[in-house]
């Protein structure tokens, strides 16, 4: 099964791609760019690593693109299973290539945020592929960015509570959201058509 899975991709782009960006990120990810902001001050300096965050996110959610279309949801189990476990292996090789990178760039004391991070970019990208499409995956992620560096900040308070990309390591609302984003996305993975077809035929009987 694994074998007929590879057969119809083309997957060695993404190794390239990883540590293109892992590389990328530890040259400039100290960097900041200026960028506009719902506050105060109008702006504020936003260091290349948080920007370039989300790419072991799409990186990971390309993989589930279907070029046998539907085809692919009708798969049995051992297909969706192996598709799990190239997301995941993509996900995990691509975030240790940018946690790498990022610790390089700024030091460790960034590297649980960072790895915080990658979770909740995850979640936000597999629910963005579920809803709009495995081809519009990126789309959450990236409207996600564009809110968070807007409206992310507080006046005087600093990171809002839902800012999972921003807050300290050890802030128990910025791990409940990208926790509770990621739990959300996995969830939305999980629930292929033909499950949520057999959980409401299930549930259906058993209301009988």
């Amino acid at each position: 099964m694994a074998a007929a899975y590879f057969m119809v991709r083309k997957g060695k782009w993404l190794i390239g791609v990883a540590i293109s960006v892992a590389a990328v990120t530890a040259l400039i990810g100290e960097m900041t760019a200026s960028l506009p902001a719902a506050d105060a001050s109008g702006g504020g300096d936003i260091p290349m690593w948080r920007m370039l965050g989300m790419s072991s996110a799409l990186l990971a959610v390309s993989t589930l693109n279907q070029p046998l279309g539907e085809l692919e949801d009708a798969a049995g189990q051992a297909w969706h299973r192996v598709r799990g476990l190239v997301l995941a292996a993509v996900f995990l090789g691509s975030s240790l290539l940018f946690l790498a990178g990022a610790w390089i760039a700024a030091g460790s004391e960034i590297v649980p945020l960072v790895a915080r991070a990658q979770f909740g970019w995850l979640g936000i990208a597999l629910l963005s592929g579920r809803i709009l499409g495995q081809r519009l995956a990126w789309a959450g992620p990236c409207l996600f960015l564009a809110i968070a560096i807007y409206w992310g900040y507080a006046t005087d308070s600093g990171p809002r509570w839902w800012e999972f990309t921003a807050l300290p390591p050890g802030n128990s609302a910025g791990a409940f959201t990208a926790f509770g984003i990621f739990a959300a996305g996995v969830a939305a993975f999980i629930a292929t058509p033909w499950r949520t077809k057999r959980l409401r035929s299930l549930l259906f009987f058993r209301s009988w």
